[in-house]
């Protein structure tokens, strides 16, 4: 999924291997949110997973039950959450004419392709900033909870319950996971942070000419910019999944130098005798 983002107004063009299979574009925006809410229940399911398995943290949820519960609701929100946002859509014939009213001179590409707009209410900006901003306090208190917990009790902490060496993996493990999570996000960072720019300020730099008979071209320098970044997420975060753990970072190593694997030893269960190696 590629959108052409017809800024400032809530609508879109899809474009890529979805829309030639014709896929319905209300599917593909409920997909696109689905998925990005999911990566946030997966980042806190990350740092819930350290935050329980530390034995001397007091706040450690022990019960299963309960964490299949807490992890299960993360996720029934993220699949839940685009849902209103594609209830009362408008006429999309009728809503296309409405954003000829705000984009005067929309590219080529705005009546070639399918225009899917989510509302043409002016108020719907406040209430997607509404509901934008509940959702990020609702996983953005949890992660909080979980990270600080985990700084506190493997940091700043000293366990007498746990082994020096178990601390230090876990510790090292945390830290991996800090590593992990945020390289991706600081990647999307400047894209994020131009978006919230634009919006809040009301500048859209669309590339558009300056005059409208001048072929009326529509670039979207904030779309082509935000898209450029979003592609390259997965791309990132797979390389800082690798790079920050060393498991994955040496099978990666051995894959890319086309290294053998050493042989597997046989754990002897009839006393201390040497094991024998798998030849």
């Amino acid at each position: 999924m590629t959108p052409i983002s017809w800024l400032p107004t809530a609508s879109s063009s899809m474009l890529g291997l979805f829309s030639l299979a014709g896929v319905p574009h209300t599917v593909q925006f409920y997909a696109a949110g689905m998925v990005g809410c999911l990566s946030m229940s997966a980042m806190i399911s990350l740092f819930e997973n350290r935050h329980n398995v530390i034995q001397n943290n007091r706040f450690r949820i022990s019960k299963q039950p309960i964490r299949f519960l807490i992890v299960g609701i993360n996720y029934l929100f993220a699949v839940v959450y685009p849902i209103p946002f594609l209830f009362g859509l408008p006429d999309q014939d009728s809503a296309k004419l409405s954003i000829l009213q705000t984009i005067a001179c929309p590219s080529e590409e705005f009546f070639q392709l399918p225009v899917f707009t989510i509302s043409i209410n002016p108020e719907f900006k406040t209430y997607a900033a509404i509901s934008m901003f509940i959702c990020t306090v609702f996983m953005m208190f949890q992660l909080k909870f979980y990270a600080s917990t985990c700084i506190y009790y493997l940091v700043l902490s000293k366990s007498k319950n746990s082994s020096k060496v178990t601390i230090d993996r876990q510790r090292k493990f945390f830290y991996g996971i800090l590593i992990q999570i945020s390289i991706p996000y600081l990647f999307m960072l400047p894209a994020i942070g131009y978006t919230c720019y634009s919006i809040f300020r009301n500048y859209y730099n669309q590339g558009k000419s300056e005059s409208c008979d001048d072929a009326a071209k529509f670039t979207s320098d904030l779309n082509n910019f935000f898209i450029l970044f979003a592609n390259f997420y997965g791309t990132v975060a797979t390389f800082a999944l690798l790079f920050s753990h060393t498991p994955y970072r040496d099978f990666f190593r051995k894959v890319i130098c086309w290294e053998k694997t050493k042989p597997i030893g046989k754990i002897s269960t009839s006393g201390n005798r040497p094991s024998a190696f798998i030849k």
